[in-house]
């Protein structure tokens, strides 16, 4: 029963997200916050996917590409941050470098760590970078939630200001339990648990 509703759920959430990144990048695509935005979403429902138990051997060879999708997610959220709340925010070529570096700074991090890390033959030097990406990433999150409190006092729209915070604070909440959760397995050696 668990694993039935856990697959229910983890649809439903991953259809949720796909469709939010279509109306982002259709209804908004001129928006700084679309394509971040979208790829937020995104993100999210590859961390759905990638994280079912058993997830990497079923995903066969879209198991890196949705990983490296997935580790991005705080550094998407950090990009989505700022574009909601600064104007003139354009995404660039150095946004989305410092993105790329995640993601295959991550994607070493759960493909290849964790497996040594887990058989026990992680040296020092691979442990340290393992959980320096867990640290990474919470920075991120601490930047986006940054992004949001940075120009409150000069908005002077009071519902959007309370809307845009409520969501990124929620959000930001989101992303730091997945990390503490990622970290707490890591360190535990066990797998994501089911829904």
């Amino acid at each position: 029963m668990l694993a039935t509703t856990d697959i229910v759920l983890r649809t439903v959430t991953v259809t949720a997200a796909v469709l939010l990144a279509g109306l982002l990048l259709t209804a908004g695509w001129r928006r700084p916050a679309a394509l971040p935005g979208a790829s937020l979403s995104l993100a999210v429902a590859a961390f759905f996917v990638t994280s079912l138990p058993d997830g990497g051997a079923a995903l066969g060879a879209w198991d890196y590409p949705l990983t490296a999708l997935c580790v991005t997610k705080a550094a998407w959220f950090w990009l989505f941050a700022g574009a909601l709340f600064n104007d003139d925010a354009r995404l660039g070529g150095h946004h989305l470098a410092i993105v790329g570096i995640i993601a295959i700074a991550g994607t070493w991090q759960q493909e290849v760590f964790l497996v040594q890390y887990r058989a026990g033959a992680a040296g020092a030097f691979e442990t340290v970078m393992g959980f320096s990406i867990e640290g990474a990433l919470l920075l991120f999150v601490l930047l986006g939630l940054y992004e949001a409190s940075r120009d409150m006092a000069v908005d002077l729209v009071e519902r959007r200001r309370r809307l845009r915070l409520g969501f990124i604070v929620a959000t930001g909440v989101y992303l730091t339990m997945t990390l503490g959760v990622q970290t707490y397995n890591l360190l535990l050696d066990v797998s994501t648990p089911l829904l």
